[in-house]
């Protein structure tokens, strides 16, 4: 069974917080993939953190990460050292992707 990792990191981003996690957490895997979400907030002050504190609640397969360095870099270096995945999928947070963007990912890397 393999694990893959999608990575983003965030600031601010209460508009489109709830569309990203809808479609994260919606992908299509693979047969005995499985996967987590890392998202990390930078301090955000509009109620992104609270919104994903409770999506996160909801679901085990989001972990929300604290990026106290409020920027890009930080953020998705604070993702890798979380992330526990074999494959690891950056992410953006003003992106709804397709289904099966994470698997399509997996079968490139596999033919690759």
């Amino acid at each position: 069974m393999g694990l893959v990792s999608l990575i983003a990191p965030c600031r601010n981003e209460r508009a489109h917080i709830d569309a990203f996690c809808d479609s994260a957490l919606a992908q299509r895997l693979p047969a005995g993939w499985r996967m987590q979400v890392l998202v990390a907030d930078g301090c955000s002050d509009d109620g992104t953190r609270q919104r994903l504190d409770e999506r996160a609640a909801g679901d085990a397969r989001l972990m929300v990460v604290d990026n106290p360095g409020r920027i890009v870099s930080t953020g998705l270096n604070a993702c890798l050292r979380r992330a526990r995945g074999e494959v690891i999928v950056r992410m953006d947070i003003h992106t709804t992707f397709a289904p099966d963007y994470v698997a399509e990912c997996i079968a490139a890397l596999a033919r690759t």
